[in-house]
């Protein structure tokens, strides 16, 4: 029976991709042979085969996947004939991944009203842990106890098995409500699952008209809209392409900018705006009902003040002389240049600021390098600032983008480029 030959292949996917990946691709093929029966995998026509996909599988997306599947059941089971490349790649280029539908609007408060009412804590928390950090569905499912920790008033999550592969650890928004009640929900699943099965959790947002990935959107927008107002668009635009997890930011920009969909926040009356958000127990927190959406701000260290006279002619363009470094940039940094890096430099950034070798003026715009040469082990390290500048929001600080080492060959390569370009704006005497 073809299950007898499915199954196995199921445990095969499961060995050589990545879960979600073996998920997607032997769905798909589940989908394609479910009306049919057979004992051998010589019983299936190529020509059959290629009229069926075509049939059953509208968009370009679902296509890739049952074309994947069908070319890694091949690989298990070499009895199978398929069509040519040349064959699928006719078919697919005639298939898109979107449809004419009209513009999606998403409510924010009222989303997150219905998540506040469901009185299945299991169900709850989950749907609010979405909010928070932006996790997918499928990867909500597949948390457990351990993965969930609590530390200074912040949540982190452990991602195991992200899509694509783009897992780690995940901060999220603070959230008074939950990070005070979810510790005692976790102690209840000390093994296994902390919450429902991904399909479960889908119905049930569908019951109360909510789309689960809906919540990721929503995290996005919010969390958008909050650093907007302490640094600029492009720097708040890279940290939630890094919080979404995208290897690309195109990706993230369906998020943001996708023009069939459109983000609402229902206006209420004074007197609903003053409502406290409440549990199932019916007890009040300490935060409004969409304070975990509008209201909390990301985290920054103050580091030092500039000497504005090292800097030029943005000098008199400062809007402050205050440096700040962002919780997301030490991320930043850390996954660029390794734990190793920043646990030896990061001591030796507010000397670096403050008595610098040299300034150089970056490519990006109002953007500095400023360097020095750490004597312990002959590196120089650059620190990137964007500066806050007139014409800036009045809120911006000045803000350390990232680090660079290099050696004093490279740098000296680097120097030599920038004299003859005209770039240095200071240099130590």
């Amino acid at each position: 029976m073809k299950y007898d030959i499915l199954e196995p292949f199921k445990e095969y996917l499961k060995e050589n991709l990545r879960p979600n990946t073996a998920k997607t691709y032997y769905a798909a093929v589940v989908k394609l042979f479910r009306d049919s029966q057979f004992d051998s995998l010589k019983q299936i026509d190529k020509e059959w085969t290629l009229q069926e996909t075509a049939k059953r599988f509208t968009t370009r997306n679902e296509y890739s996947a049952v074309k994947n599947g069908l070319k890694w059941l091949k690989k298990y089971n070499p009895d199978l004939a398929l069509p040519s490349e040349k064959e699928f790649c006719a078919v697919s280029i005639r298939k898109r991944n979107f449809s004419r539908k009209p513009k999606k609007v998403i409510y924010l408060k009222p989303t997150q009203r219905k998540i506040n009412q469901i009185s299945n804590d299991r169900l709850r928390y989950a749907y609010r842990l979405a909010l928070v950090s932006g996790l997918r569905v499928s990867e909500l499912a597949d948390l457990e106890a351990d993965d969930i920790t609590f530390n200074d008033g912040k949540i982190l999550v452990r991602v195991k098995n992200g899509k694509g592969g783009h897992g780690g650890l995940v901060e999220c928004r603070e959230d008074a409500y939950l990070y005070e009640r979810l510790p005692e929900f976790l102690k209840k699943y000390p093994e296994g699952k902390v919450f429902y099965t991904e399909c479960y959790m889908r119905e049930k947002a569908d019951e109360l008209g909510i789309e689960c990935h809906d919540l990721r959107r929503i995290f996005a927008q919010t969390t958008r809209e909050e650093l907007k107002k302490e640094m600029p668009v492009a720097v708040a635009n890279e940290i939630v392409q890094q919080r979404l997890r995208h290897a690309r930011f195109s990706t993230t920009k369906r998020y943001l900018f996708n023009r069939k969909l459109k983000f609402e926040y229902e206006e209420t009356d004074e007197a609903e705006e003053k409502q406290k958000s409440t549990g199932h127990e019916g007890k009040e927190t300490e935060k409004n009902e969409n304070s975990i959406v509008w209201n909390i701000k990301s985290s920054y260290k103050e580091i030092t003040n500039l000497d504005k006279k090292k800097f030029g002619k943005y000098g008199n363009e400062m809007l402050t002389d205050e440096v700040i470094l962002m919780t997301e940039r030490v991320q930043h940094i850390i996954q660029g240049r390794g734990h190793d890096f920043y646990n030896r430099y990061s001591s030796h950034i507010k000397e670096i600021i403050d008595t610098p070798d040299y300034i150089f003026e970056d490519k990006e715009p109002n953007t500095v390098l400023v360097t020095k040469q750490i004597m312990e082990d002959d590196k120089v390290v650059n620190i990137v600032v964007r500066l806050a500048v007139r014409g800036d929001n009045p809120e911006y600080k000045n803000s350390i983008i990232t680090m660079i080492g290099m050696g004093r060959k490279r740098f000296k390569q680097y120097l030599n480029k920038c004299t003859r370009e005209n770039k240095i704006i200071y240099k130590k005497e």
